[in-house]
């Protein structure tokens, strides 16, 4: 009796699934599945699971952060910069690129736990009121204003990270300070009252460390970390690629997870939601090759459309670099430099000016400002110039899929420098650095006698032609899957970062920012991560 019993259950069960739409049995369950356990998915993970009735797993691609030069700051230029770790580091490339000499570029993104918290540059911006406030409007939704940020979101980030300030006694950093407030710039002492244009320290998510001076800090070593051994409804599994979202109707029912050493396949059912925070360019792809997109498209890529949403992928934005290095600390002062003098704290010296040469109300550049040691008595003024409000616009867009429906490498077309505005605050920030130069220069700090080491003429032209030619991403991507207000057709996501058409599908990273972000992406993401958790929690 009892084995019909068993049986009767067991047809019941499929019974229900058949119903449901599911044509096959999950390897497992969870309440909510937040895909990439990097600078959002970490705190997205943490508060979903702080209610023990929640079960929650994250999923990573890469594995444990368990490299020693991660957390060591001083390894920074040569395994990320220079020569890549492709255990951490995945190279995404664009197509040629028609504003930058047809150049293609290399666009890398973490695959490690941190994600890209892991292998940045760990500059600690979080914003200021106008771009917040900006976004509010364009999604209709007070609690991205600024007034909310600063009162919710900041508090808690500073009360998990650091947040370690330069220390602007160190060498020849008063006389960087002396000349850009000489030249009419204010000193902004405190960034975190929603004021940036001018001079600002720089901020670090690092912490101190006997053994490496400082320690980088990651959204997961700080949010995961501390909860992983002890809080039993989260899991969390590494090394597990996400190739499909599979749908029944407007709703999200399993996501297929590929081992990525073994090549095994995993269905994992979602009870409640699953949130995609994979970045600017595997969130868009990995929901074009679950169908959701513009169909067009998605059939030319021998994808079957599910979810009309064309513009997934569209309003690619990100930040372009161009490097600026002028003239010699004069002789008599270099001798006596060191380079442990200049870097005493690696990446994170030097102050960032935030500013604008057009009189706008928002910041159109930021200058690295910091000296440069090439060896004994070989000291450099340093002034990179970071164009954060650009106006050219990209899109990310999958090619095909393989044969398992797993998408392969997309097109990624950043479209950088394509208007007149991008390249004039390029030339305005060039004509900025040689301004402070000449106030060094007057000082008595910088050599006038001697060449900038970049190569670049004065007028107009040759700025333009050096920032064509050298100009690049500043792995800043974001704005791919953009947030909007309820009613706007245009925008993927509502304000809530929930996937219109949807029930149960959101986006939580740097792609879901309805326009510019004017500082680096980090911090702004981690705000993003915990205002979203908030709306997943009150919505459910």
């Amino acid at each position: 009796m009892k084995y019909n019993n068993l049986f009767k259950i067991i047809c019941i069960l499929v019974v229900i699934q058949f119903i449901n739409g599911d044509d096959e049995f999950y390897d497992d369950d969870y309440d909510y599945i937040v895909l990439g356990a990097g600078t959002a998915g970490s705190i997205v993970a943490n508060k979903l699971s702080e209610n023990k009735r929640n079960s929650v797993l994250l999923v990573e691609e890469g594995g444990f952060a368990q490299h020693p030069w991660i957390w060591d700051p001083k390894d920074w230029v040569p395994h990320f910069l220079i020569n890549p770790e492709p255990v951490v580091s995945r190279a995404f490339f664009t197509a040629p690129e028609p504003g930058c000499n047809n150049r293609t570029m290399s666009l890398l993104r973490a695959k490690v736990t941190g994600g890209c918290n892991a292998h940045n540059g760990m500059v600690l911006v979080v914003g200021d009121k106008h771009m917040y406030n900006r976004w509010a409007d364009q999604t209709g939704e007070s609690e991205w204003g600024w007034n909310n940020v600063a009162a919710k979101h900041i508090p808690e980030l500073r009360s998990k990270f650091y947040f370690r300030k330069m220390d602007e006694n160190r060498a020849l950093l008063p006389e960087i300070k002396s000349a850009v407030t000489a030249i009419g710039v204010p000193y902004v002492p405190d960034v975190y009252v929603g004021n940036l244009n001018g001079l600002t320290n720089r901020v670090s998510m690092s912490k101190p460390d006997n053994i490496t001076v400082q320690r980088r800090e990651t959204s997961y070593s700080n949010y995961i970390d501390p909860i992983a051994a002890n809080r039993k409804n989260l899991d969390v599994l590494v090394y597990h690629r996400a190739e499909k979202i599979q749908f029944n109707g407007n709703r999200a029912v399993s996501v297929r997870l590929r081992d990525v050493g073994t090549g095994k396949i995993r269905n994992v059912r979602i009870n409640k939601e699953i949130i995609l925070s994979l970045g600017a360019f595997e969130s868009p792809v990995l929901l074009q090759a679950s169908g959701v997109g513009n169909p067009s498209k998605l059939l030319q890529a021998g994808i079957t459309p599910v979810i009309n949403s064309p513009n997934v992928g569209e309003g690619l934005l990100d930040h372009i670099y161009l490097p600026f290095t002028g003239k010699p600390v004069v002789s008599n002062i270099a001798a006596n430099l060191t380079a442990s003098d200049l870097y005493r704290y690696s990446i994170t010296d030097g102050f960032l000016y935030f500013g604008t040469k057009q009189n706008k109300t928002e910041h159109d550049f930021i200058l690295g400002l910091n000296f440069v040691y090439y060896g004994p008595g070989q000291v450099r003024f340093d002034c990179p110039v970071e164009l954060v409000n650009a106006t050219s616009v990209g899109r990310v867009q999958l090619k095909n899929v393989d044969a398992t429906g797993a998408a392969i490498q997309p097109l990624i077309n950043n479209n950088f420098l394509t208007t007149e505005s991008d390249v004039q605050i390029l030339i305005d920030g060039i004509k900025e650095c040689r301004r402070i130069q000449d106030k060094l220069v007057q000082m008595g700090i910088v050599d006038a006698s001697q060449p900038e080491l970049t190569n670049l003429g004065q007028d107009d032209a040759s700025i333009e032609a050096y920032a064509r030619s050298r100009g690049s991403g500043d792995f800043h991507p974001h704005a791919s899957i953009r947030m909007g207000k309820w009613n706007d057709p245009t925008t993927p996501l509502d304000p809530h970062l929930k996937l219109k058409g949807t029930r149960n599908v959101r986006v939580i990273d740097a792609s879901v920012m309805p326009s510019i972000a004017t500082v680096n992406t980090n911090s702004p993401t981690m705000i993003i991560a915990l205002q979203g958790s908030k709306f997943i929690l009150q919505d459910n």
